[in-house]
């Protein structure tokens, strides 16, 4: 069973959307939030964590 990939972005309050750190944009009625990344058995998305850990500088 493949693991699902998890990306970071945010969510837009207006229509739901999902911009992701990697230049995705995903629709609103699609995506789900993930609580505990750590714990949720899902792939990162490795260019979402590398933008990630360059913010975080």
């Amino acid at each position: 069973m493949a693991r699902q990939i998890m990306h970071r972005g945010k969510r837009s309050w207006w229509n739901g959307t999902v911009t992701t750190l990697c230049g995705l944009t995903l629709p609103g009625n699609t995506t789900e939030g993930v609580w505990f990344p750590a714990l949720s058995g899902h792939k990162p998305c490795p260019a979402c964590e590398t933008v990630h850990n360059r913010q975080r500088r």
